[in-house]
């Protein structure tokens, strides 16, 4: 029941993603934007909640509400993730973040201990146990791996796996994020992924 391509719906030729069949072999229905009318109205209904939704995670008291949903409107590219799936690898550079618009998701850590037998991984020493911790849980709204934002060397700092039975993501490149959205709304991001890495060094330290 899943569509794609509605963004020529909206006289946008340019595509925002690349679809790729993962089973053995998949049926689809061809419509024209003219022909197809009411799902273009489906795609507006729905696309004005997504931005109804996420604007306000985005707005800053230096831009208006109005301005920030036409900057996301442009910039929105989803990612759907089944359960259990891990959208973010700790460890992994790279170059992009995620919001978390519907579903749920685990933040976990691996956290080392002193003690036990030689790792089999090389960036583990000798003596070294790794724990992976599962942190907290997260909700709709979160900010997900906004940590490359901020870094010259953009590293993840946390692995993070689909809790529900799915999970929609909006995901941004950090270049281009910084290029349309400008200092307010990455200072904004920063100060809440702060609170967030406060929160977590608490957990931290109860962790056995």
């Amino acid at each position: 029941g899943g569509y794609f391509g509605n963004e020529s719906l909206e006289n946008e030729p340019e595509r925002k993603e690349t679809v790729i069949v993962q089973s053995a072999q998949a049926q689809l229905l061809v419509f024209k934007a003219q022909d197809f009318e009411f799902v273009k109205q489906r795609y507006r209904k729905e696309m004005a909640n997504k931005l109804n939704i996420a604007a306000k995670y985005f707005t800053t008291a230096q831009q208006k509400e109005t301005e920030i949903k036409t900057k996301l409107f442009h910039s929105l590219k989803e990612k759907v993730l089944p359960l259990g799936e891990i959208l973010i690898h700790e460890g992994l550079c790279s170059n992009f973040f995620y919001f978390l618009y519907e579903g749920k998701c685990e933040l976990q850590k691996r956290l080392k201990h002193e003690g036990g037998s030689e790792s089999s991984s090389p960036r583990v020493a000798k003596g070294v146990v790794q724990k992976q911790a599962n942190i907290c849980l997260l909700e709709n709204g979160a900010f997900l791996g906004e940590e490359v934002l901020f870094q010259e060397d953009p590293v993840y700092q946390y692995s993070v796996r689909v809790t529900s039975a799915r999970a929609i993501f909006f995901k941004f490149d950090k270049e281009d994020f910084q290029r349309v959205f400008g200092n307010p709304v990455v200072s904004l991001i920063e100060e809440k992924h702060n609170q967030k890495t406060g929160k977590n060094h608490e957990i931290f330290e109860n962790i056995p």
